[in-house]
């Protein structure tokens, strides 16, 4: 996509942050096309059907050349290890979670999948555990904190079933993410990645519900909803769209760890959208979260800017050697 050639690590902090502000709204859409009768299963299956049509039309158009995974290895790892193992036990486990613990306590267990990349991306790609991340990772996790009402949960809702459930949730997560970022790191392209993992993620989610159950949910829910469900769906398809594929670019650009850490503006999104279009209650510490949450991005995008400028000057260092 020409609008995301640019380079920095700036640019990808500013990239995963928009993911993560778009699957804040998830919950808007969900809720709406719940109140219409359409049924969890069928929303599970639209989610990859949507992000593999969309990508896979672009690809086939414009660059069909990609799909041609550089490795013949990366056939095997993308489409069976991270489309067929990581990504439905992630799916799995957070479903167990979020059904053994309160929401607040299961989406920071969710969320706290960036702390385990920090350390994981130091054993498998050698990466540095900087003073910068530790910094991101207290201040984003003290935010999502408030911004979750994590202080309201009662001690006895929480329990020892609920909490393995909530740790495998972030373990399998992790993982998850780091295999994309393996890929994406590795000269696959993010529109290969985009269609090999979700059209194994469509054939999993297929079993319970297939495309053609979902088209008939739609067009029974039609005439209730009338256009507004037709809007929504499209505009749940561009959230979509967007969500998957500017995380997917990131990588790119920083770690997977970092692009983890920007996800503590989905609570911020879906709990502001919940006051603004679901009349959900907003308590004065959850909008001091999200203006912590805010700052941990900035953060992020300061501390990636310093890096690019250390990293412009190393370069200028290299040439001058080499020039000599």
């Amino acid at each position: 996509m020409p609008f995301l050639r640019h380079k920095g690590a700036a640019y990808g902090v500013l990239l995963a942050a928009s993911s993560a502000v778009a699957t804040g709204t998830f919950g808007v859409f969900l809720n709406y096309f719940d109140s219409l009768g359409i049924s969890e299963n069928a929303m599970s299956t639209f989610t990859p059907l949507a992000v593999l049509a969309f990508y896979l039309i672009y690809t086939l158009i414009t660059q069909p050349k990609v799909l041609k995974l550089p490795r013949k290895l990366f056939y095997f790892t993308l489409i069976v290890c991270s489309g067929m193992i990581a990504s439905p036990i992630y799916i799995y486990t957070s479903i167990r979670s979020f059904n053994s613990l309160p929401i607040a306590v299961a989406s920071l267990l969710d969320f706290s999948n960036a702390i385990v990349l920090v350390f994981l991306m130091r054993i498998f790609f050698k990466s540095k555990i900087t003073k910068e991340k530790l910094i991101a990772c207290v201040i984003a996790v003290f935010g999502m904190v408030l911004v979750l009402n994590l202080f309201n949960t009662h001690v006895s809702d929480i329990t020892t079933i609920g909490i393995f459930w909530g740790l495998a949730n972030c373990f399998s997560l992790a993982f998850a993410y780091l295999f994309d970022y393996y890929h994406i790191s590795n000269g696959v392209s993010y529109l290969a990645y985009l269609v090999y993992s979700n059209a194994m993620g469509l054939i999993v989610f297929s079993f319970k519900t297939t495309p053609a159950e979902v088209f008939r949910e739609f067009a029974a829910a039609a005439p209730s909803g009338g256009l507004t469900m037709w809007l929504m769906l499209l505009g749940y398809f561009a959230v979509l769209v967007i969500s998957y594929g500017t995380i997917a670019v990131s990588y790119n650009y920083i770690e997977a760890s970092t692009a983890s850490l920007t996800f503590v503006l989905e609570p911020t999104t879906a709990a502001l959208l919940g006051f603004m279009v679901l009349s959900q209650h907003l308590g004065s510490l959850q909008i001091v979260g999200m203006i912590i949450a805010v700052a941990a991005i900035v953060y992020m995008q300061y501390t990636g800017d310093k890096a690019d400028e250390v990293q412009a000057k190393e370069n200028e260092k290299k040439k001058v050697v080499q020039n000599e």
